[in-house]
């Protein structure tokens, strides 16, 4: 399909385009070091060339640093700077909802944790993601895009932002742009510099020090350019990717197409905020009159996408097949990384786009409206998630209850007796599904707000004595998304080989096999050992694999590479589909252990549609 050509070219010139902008910054470093060569008599000194070299790399990482640090509140802080205004579901209108409903969609479908949607008020068609990780991440959209855009049209939008969500490109923006900033610093220095020696007073040294100012300002400036038109050609080729990958992903290249002909329509279509010409990267179209374009032109967009929908077939059903070991999977499907070998496509018979039931119609059909409407309220969503935790013996709920009290007080108490009954209705494939519905609404807790719930998470869950594998992907998912944005020292990966942590990798993947059955444990573990490359080994005991075990595997697995994570989900889905059935336990175990990784991986939806048609054949 075409969409797939279009996602490679556009990889293959980002990979050229970045190694360009890493060389511009090494020629910018060495001709730091030509002033100070002709002030020595024009000789080379390999040792005053270090000294430059480094010197220069420090004022660049410092100012690099100084500007990340302006981007230190993630995704929420550049959507306020914005003038956005979170869009709370109470009181939303009917396209407000609308867009709720298709970023929830969305999210379920590509695994990623469920953003924050802020509203700007600006009557202009445009959107945004940002944030340095997908658990920091939010969407913004314009008053004229909720108000102006139809559903179809909305979908494909929200999908091309998902994709710059799942590539990394929020990440890869920031980098680039710090890496400018950085360079501009030397400008600022010769300046600083040529304005100093005005005071100085006649020396000799004076024309040496005018040189160094003459020349810091040239290489500055001129670095600073030429940084920013290569960072703008990286950004027109992410935004090339991100088109093709919503095409992928929504199977409907058409709607986003319409989407962007109803923008070049528009006579203006910038954004009246004063903070958005150095936010322009962001947006799914450009915000900004600019001289440099970081968007490719809108026609060449529509073109390409009018080529993708020409070949684009629409799967009709997702299957498992354990014989194709290097399937490209549902998570593949969304645009990111390939990470579930051996759930593919089982169809490719081309069928109506408004013939496939869409999330929001298996949502509604699964999970009562109280409930849905629960779990959009930072209040009611505490409750929804203490819920998830209750136990089903009447002396341990009442407990609960009391430790609910104890930390939270009588308000919450009574919204959780309020819930209890539509959460006992909930069939179990669709807990994770409403754990993540609930999470914007948690994410907008302030600190000493979260606090209080947490601990009361922690007590409900010891209550009963036990730690279900529910219970403890639960706190492992609150870990990864919530827990994050209230300490200061975020998730990154390490600098470790899987090699390093082998027994760590051995006892993740047994635990996931015995998950699966004993009958074919060891056979599932030998499939999840070849796709990290390792020997076949026997199974770590079932008496070893408990989840406390499971725990600080994970914990001690946080060291490897990134590359390395990726990997070894990829082997961990491989475990799960050995025997070709994906079951709720072992989806839930994948599930946390990616979470753990901070590896975005789709959710089984395919056990939620199982399980949604097998109820419609009852009824």
């Amino acid at each position: 399909m075409k969409f797939f050509d279009h996602q490679d070219a556009a990889r293959r010139k980002t990979r050229t385009l970045v190694v360009l902008f890493v060389l511009c910054m090494a020629v910018i470093v060495a001709l730091v070091y030509v002033p100070v060569a002709v002030m020595s008599g024009g000789r080379w000194d390999p040792l005053a060339f270090l000294v430059v070299a480094g010197g220069t790399c420090s004022i660049i990482l410092l100012g690099a640093a100084v500007q990340r640090m302006q981007l230190r509140g993630g995704g929420k802080a550049v959507a306020e700077s914005l003038g956005g205004v979170w869009l709370n579901p109470v009181g939303a209108s009917p396209a407000e909802r609308r867009l709720l409903d298709v970023v929830e969609e969305m999210s379920i479908a590509s695994g990623m944790p469920v953003p924050p949607v802020y509203q700007i008020d600006d009557e202009s068609i445009n959107a945004f993601a940002a944030g340095n990780t997908p658990n920091d991440a939010v969407l913004g959209f314009t008053r004229g895009a909720i108000s102006s855009l139809a559903r179809d049209e909305l979908q494909g939008v929200v999908a091309h932002e998902f994709s710059h969500i799942a590539h990394g490109d929020m990440r890869l923006n920031i980098r680039l742009a710090c890496a400018v900033a950085g360079v501009m610093v030397l400008m600022l220095i010769g300046r600083a510099l040529l304005h100093g020696s005005r005071f100085s007073g006649k020396s000799k040294n004076q024309g040496g020090l005018l040189l160094c100012a003459a020349c810091l300002m040239i290489i500055g400036a001129v670095g600073a350019f030429f940084g920013r038109i290569l960072q703008a050609a990286i950004s027109r080729q992410r935004e090339f990717l991100a088109d093709a990958s919503a095409a992928q992903y929504t199977r409907h290249p058409e709607s986003l197409a319409r989407a962007l002909r109803l923008i070049a329509g528009v006579h203006n279509n910038t954004l009246q905020s004063s903070d958005v010409s150095g936010l322009n990267h962001f947006f799914f179209t450009s915000a900004a009159n600019t001289w440099l374009a970081s968007h490719p032109p809108i026609h060449e967009r529509i073109r390409r996408l009018e080529e993708s929908s020409s070949t684009t077939q629409i799967p009709t059903t997702v299957a498992v097949d354990s014989s194709q070991s290097t399937t490209v999977g549902l998570l593949g499907l969304a645009g990111g990384h390939q990470v579930a070998p051996g759930l593919h496509v089982a169809s490719t018979t081309p069928v109506a786009h408004a013939d496939i039931p869409s999330m929001s119609h298996v949502l509604h059909q699964r999970i009562s409206q109280p409930l849905l409407e629960a779990c959009k309220q930072p209040f009611d969503a505490q409750a929804v998630l203490l819920l998830c935790t209750w136990a089903g013996d009447t002396a341990v709920q009442d407990r609960q209850l009391k430790l609910v009290e104890q930390h939270l007080g009588p308000a919450l108490v009574s919204t959780v007796s309020r819930l209890r009954q539509p959460m006992e209705l909930l069939p179990e494939s669709m807990r994770i599904v409403v754990v993540d519905l609930c999470m914007p609404a948690i994410q907008q807790l302030t600190h000493d707000q979260y606090r209080p719930f947490s601990h009361a998470l922690v007590d409900c869950i010891r209550a009963d004595g036990k730690v279900s594998l529910f219970e403890w992907t639960l706190r492992t998912m609150l870990s990864r998304r919530v827990d994050a944005r209230h300490v200061a020292t975020p998730d990154r990966p390490g600098t470790a080989s899987l090699a390093t942590h082998h027994h760590d990798a051995l006892l993740l993947l047994s635990a996931l096999a015995w998950t699966g059955g004993s009958d074919r444990a060891q056979a599932a573990l030998s499939r999840g050992l070849a796709n990290l490359s390792f020997k076949p080994q026997p199974l770590s005991p079932a008496s070893e694999c408990s989840l406390d075990a499971v725990h600080q595997a994970l914990g001690n697995l946080v060291q490897i590479n990134e590359a390395a994570r990726h990997q070894l989900v990829r082997a961990a889905v491989a475990t799960m589909t050995e025997d070709g059935v994906v079951k709720p336990h072992e989806a839930l175990l994948v599930r946390a252990i990616a979470d753990g990784l901070n590896v975005i991986i789709p959710n089984s939806i395919e056990l939620v549609q199982s399980d949604f048609a097998a109820a419609t054949t009852e009824s």
